[in-house]
């Protein structure tokens, strides 16, 4: 469930931040998304070393940032911004639905164990 998350935790930033860089020239986009896009497994490496979800959580959310903005600049420069945004948008949706889902399940064995 937490992993799932994080994933649609990662993946809804990189959305934000591809809506967020469609304003600029293609290449700032490209340059300035490889920082966070780098600073995000060394956060990761120390949420391991932590034991911590929180900074897992930020992790994948500064990656998902670098993720959104190197994408935007490349989908920009190669003229199939829209396209390129829909397909991703549409290949994040099940993970979500399915991370939903797996914590809805999770609730409902919870519940019957409380009440049981």
């Amino acid at each position: 469930m937490v992993s799932g998350g994080i994933q649609a935790l990662m993946l809804a930033c990189s959305t934000l931040a591809q809506l967020g860089g469609r304003r600029h020239r293609s290449r700032p986009p490209q340059i300035f998304g490889l920082v966070p896009l780098v600073a995000g497994p060394g956060i990761l490496a120390g949420a391991a070393a932590a034991a911590s979800a929180v900074l897992c959580a930020l992790a994948a959310a500064v990656a998902g940032v670098g993720h959104g903005l190197v994408f935007s600049g490349a989908a920009r420069e190669s003229g199939t911004y829209w396209s390129m945004l829909a397909t991703f948008i549409r290949n994040s949706l099940p993970i979500a639905k399915s991370s939903c889902r797996n914590y809805r399940k999770l609730l409902t064995i919870q519940m019957r164990t409380f009440d049981g």
